[in-house]
C-alpha cells in the first residue's frame, strides 16, 4: 500500500506535528482527510526517510480506519457469490476479497467430523 502524508503544522515549542495521512489512490483529496497530531519524540527523526517510515509504521492503522469508514462508490458495491466456483457466473460482476499486509493466506483443509 502506498501512502501520502501532509504535514499541516509543526509546533516547534511542543515538538509536535499536525498531519494528514491517506492512501495514494484515495477517492478524497488529502485536505479532506482529518488531521492528527503526534509528538516527534515518538518518531525517528534521524533523517527524512526514517521520519516518514516511522510515522507510517506508527499510524498506518489510521488508513485502515479511513478505508472502513469511507463510502463505497455505487459502481464498486460487491455482490455475494456462491461458494462453488463458476467463472461464467461471475464475469462482469464486482466481487470482494481481502489483501493482507503480512504474508497471510487461507490454509486448505479437509473437513473434519467429530
Amino acid at each position: 500500500m502506498r501512502v501520502i502524508i501532509k504535514i499541516d503544522e509543526y509546533l516547534e515549542n511542543e515538538n509536535y506535528i499536525v498531519f494528514r495521512i491517506a492512501r495514494l489512490n484515495s477517492h478524497k483529496k488529502i485536505n479532506d482527510h482529518r488531521t492528527f497530531s503526534v509528538d516527534c519524540s515518538d518518531l525517528d527523526v534521524t533523517d527524512t526517510e526514517s521520519f516518514i517510515d516511522s510515522l507510517i509504521f506508527k499510524y498506518k492503522h489510521l488508513i485502515q480506519e479511513q478505508d472502513e469508514n469511507q463510502e463505497l462508490l455505487k459502481e464498486n458495491i460487491p455482490v455475494n457469490v456462491d461458494e462453488e466456483l463458476d467463472l461464467k457466473s461471475i464475469v462482469g460482476k464486482v466481487i470482494e476479497g481481502r489483501a493482507f499486509d503480512r504474508p497471510t493466506r487461507m490454509l486448505k483443509m479437509r473437513k473434519i467430523e467429530l
